[in-house]
């Protein structure tokens, strides 16, 4: 956390607030996490480094109601199935990102494909 003057009253303040505590003036100035430069809160890439923020908005990622819904189907046995497929779709939708969508969706793959094993033997076993 670094400490910033307020463009419109003066006043320091800490550079993740939002606003200025004196005048409320909204805090337009972030720093780049890789390289430390100061940035305007609206840069899309670090002019200093050239990372890129644009897709840094969400965390969750895409299709993250998708995600939860694979990731519960995936425990029950028969609906597997239905967990593994969109599981797999929503690993196709994020497949660059690191969010919590894609850790649902590895997860309910994961979790489907070992009721789906089960499910092959026990029809194996019944002779089926």
């Amino acid at each position: 956390m670094a400490m910033i003057n307020c463009k419109e009253c003066g006043i320091e303040m800490s550079d993740k607030a939002k606003y200025c505590p004196k005048c409320g003036t909204e805090n337009t100035i972030m720093f780049c996490p890789d390289c430390g430069k100061q940035l305007s809160s609206k840069a899309i890439t670090c002019p200093n480094c050239g990372r890129n923020f644009e897709n840094n908005t969400n965390s969750k990622g895409t299709m993250f109601g998708l995600s939860i819904a694979a990731f519960v189907c995936s425990f029950f046995y028969i609906a597997s199935i239905v967990g593994f497929i969109m599981g797999l779709i929503v690993l196709s939708a994020n497949k660059e990102k690191k969010c919590t969508a894609r850790s649902f969706g590895i997860a309910a793959v994961a979790i489907s494909s070992v009721w789906l094993g089960f499910f092959i033997i026990f029809l194996l076993a019944l002779g089926l």
